[in-house]
């Protein structure tokens, strides 16, 4: 599982468990990685656990490319 911001792949159960970094958690909620507070928060973890990165190809656009 890589983090939600910068794509670093997450080692401990907790950032697993948030889908950020530690110190990418500090950065977005501006606290250490602890127990989610706000509604704001879990919408946050949300709208990043999904993003898109422009220009890239989804698997079935990949495996049709090869055929």
């Amino acid at each position: 599982m890589k983090c939600s911001l910068c794509g670093r792949r997450l080692k401990n159960s907790k950032s697993m468990e948030t889908g950020y970094g530690p110190v990418c958690y500090q950065k977005v909620f501006g606290r250490k990685n602890g127990k989610i507070k706000s509604r704001e928060e879990k919408d946050t973890l949300k709208s990043f656990q999904n993003y898109d990165v422009s220009g890239q190809m989804t698997i079935e656009d990949y495996l049709r490319s090869l055929t």
